[in-house]
């Protein structure tokens, strides 16, 4: 059965079409989610790749799209900017070793609690419990084979 065919016009709707296609046939058993989440996986693989492959040949070209109103995307050149190195600084590195303690009392906290238990600092003092940010999620989880 054939889901999906390569778009004559990429666009965001037209993808966004498509993609709609491929989760009804999941939802309706048309297909099958593992075989279609092993695609997936596939794909972001080979997108990686591929664009790390590349990266040379499109900077070469994007001049020639740049403003070019008939190609299906808006191409911009831009430069990322520099990053500054703050962990060669003493104190931030100071207060980034405290920021990492607190947080390590703040999960032992936390799990503390869940058991129903007190959790007592390496200083000696009760941590306070924090609720949780994000509740946990069952999640699959799929590495491809070598």
């Amino acid at each position: 059965m054939d889901i999906i065919k390569a778009p004559t016009e990429i666009t965001k709707s037209t993808l966004k079409e498509d993609s709609q296609k491929i989760i009804d046939a999941v939802l309706n058993g048309d297909l099958e989610a593992m075989r279609v989440q092993l695609h997936i996986k596939a794909l972001e693989e080979m997108i990686k790749t591929i664009k790390s492959g590349i990266r040379d040949a499109v900077l070469h070209d994007a001049d020639k799209y740049t403003g070019d109103d008939s190609f299906p995307a808006k191409i911009t050149i831009s430069q990322t900017g520099d990053r500054v190195n703050y962990d060669s600084d003493q104190e931030y590195s100071d207060i980034k070793a405290a920021l990492k303690k607190r947080e390590d009392d703040l999960k032992g906290a936390y799990y503390a609690n869940k058991e129903g238990r007190p959790y007592i600092s390496s200083d000696g003092e009760e941590v306070a419990v924090m609720p949780a940010s994000k509740e946990s999620e069952i999640i699959v989880k799929m590495e491809l084979r070598k």
